[in-house]
C-alpha cells in the first residue's frame, strides 16, 4: 500500500524556521480544523506550540501561540516552567478537552536530556492550555509518547514508549536496554506505571532500530483500538509509519502492518531539506502525529523532516486489509 502525501505547511511560507509534528481536532462550533504544532522561529532551535486553523485537507493559517498556565498537582510549578522553557514539544489532543505536551529536563539538544510528558486541559476557544499533572514517573525515563485513556472500574489505560540512553548515547528501551518498544499499563493512578506491560516491539526491517511510539492517540473503531506509530530503520535512520490493531478488552496486539503505510520520498526530502533551512532531520522523517477519522477516511497529519507538515488520506478498510499481509522484499 503506497499512499501519496501532500505538503500543506511549508515553514518559509509562514515566516518560520520549522512547523512540524501537529495534532488536530475539529472545532465543533465552527467546523474548522484546529491544529497545534511545534513551531521554531528563524535563527532559533527551541520550539514552542503554535496554533493554526484550516480545513481537513486544505491550507492552514497561524492564529498565535496558546497561553500556557502551569498548575501541576504533583510537581513544583517552577520545575514545570523550567522544563517547558527548555522546549515545548509534541502536543497531542485527547478525548474531550484533554491534551498532553512535552517539556525537557535540559535545554533542547543537550546531552542526557529527558522528555517529560504533562497532562492538561485546553480551553473551548483553543487559546489556553492549563498544565495540571506530570504524567512521567520520577525515575529518569525519557517519556515522550504517553496516551492515557479512561478504562473501566476507575482504571486508566496508558500507552507509552519509555526510553533511556545507553553508554553510547543511543535511545533504548527503559526496561530492557533493547530497541525501544511500546508498553501499556492499566492503573488507577496515571502518574504511576509500575505495571507497564510490553505491547509490541520492532519486528520488520523498517522498524529494526527502534519503535518511535504512537503518534496520535489510538482511536476506538468497531474492531478494537487502531494506532499509528513510527518505526526507525537501522539501514537509513528514516522514520516510516505503520499501524496496529489492539484488542480493546485484553489490551493485546491483534495485528500489525508488516509494510509501512507512509515513508519518505525524494520529492519531499528536497522540499523539506535540512540543508536549505539549517535545521531538521537529514535521514527522512514521516512522523504521523495528528489524525481525524471521517466517514471511513483516515486523515493523517505528519511532521516531515522536523520542518513542515504533510497530509495523507487513507481508507479505513484499506488500512485494516493491510494488517498482517506478507512483508515486502527489500
Amino acid at each position: 500500500m503506497r499512499t501519496e502525501m501532500e505538503p500543506i505547511i511549508i515553514p518559509e511560507d509562514k515566516g518560520k524556521r520549522a512547523i512540524f509534528n501537529p495534532t488536530v481536532k475539529i472545532d465543533s462550533t465552527r467546523g474548522e480544523v484546529i491544529m497545534f504544532a511545534r513551531g521554531v522561529e528563524k535563527g532559533e532551535r527551541i520550539s514552542k506550540i503554535l496554533s493554526l486553523v484550516g480545513t481537513r485537507n486544505g491550507s492552514f493559517s497561524i492564529t498565535g501561540e496558546p497561553k500556557i498556565i502551569i498548575t501541576p498537582d504533583n510537581e513544583l510549578p517552577e520545575i514545570t516552567q523550567k522544563y517547558l522553557e527548555h522546549s515545548q514539544e509534541d502536543p497531542r489532543f485527547l478525548d474531550g478537552n484533554r491534551i498532553t505536551l512535552v517539556g525537557l529536563t535540559k535545554p533542547a539538544y543537550s546531552p542526557g536530556q529527558c522528555a517529560i510528558t504533562y497532562l492538561g486541559t485546553v480551553s473551548k476557544d483553543f487559546t489556553t492550555i492549563v498544565v495540571e499533572t506530570r504524567l512521567t514517573p520520577v525515575d529518569g525515563r525519557d517519556d515522550r509518547h504517553v496516551f492515557p485513556m479512561e478504562g473501566k472500574n476507575g482504571q486508566f489505560i496508558v500507552f507509552s514508549r519509555p526510553q533511556t540512553q545507553n553508554e553510547k548515547g543511543e535511545y533504548v528501551d527503559f526496561y530492557t536496554q533493547n530497541p525501544s518498544s511500546i508498553y501499556v499499563a492499566q492503573t488507577a493512578d496515571i502518574t504511576q506505571r509500575a505495571n507497564d506491560r510490553l505491547l509490541f516491539g520492532p519486528q520488520e526491517w523498517w522498524e529494526g532500530k527502534r519503535i518511535g511510539g504512537f503518534g496520535p492517540s489510538p482511536v476506538k473503531i468497531d474492531e478494537g483500538l487502531l494506532g499509528f506509530y513510527m518505526g526507525i530503520a537501522e539501514r537509513d535512520n528514516a522514520y516510516r509509519v505503520g499501524a496496529v490493531l489492539i484488542d480493546a478488552t485484553t489490551l493485546t496486539l491483534r495485528a500489525r502492518t508488516p509494510n509501512p503505510l507512509l515513508e519518505p520520498t525524494s520529492e519531499l526530502n528536497k522540499l523539506f531539506s535540512p540543508a536549505k533551512y539549517g535545521f531538521g532531520h537529514e535521514a527522512g522523517v514521516v512522523f504521523a502525529s495528528g489524525m481525524l477519522l471521517d466517514k471511513g477516511i483516515v486523515h493523517l497529519y505528519c511532521g516531515y523532516n522536523d520542518l513542515g507538515v504533510v497530509h495523507a488520506q487513507l481508507g479505513l478498510r484499506e488500512i485494516l486489509s493491510e494488517l498482517d499481509q506478507p512483508s515486502r522484499a527489500v
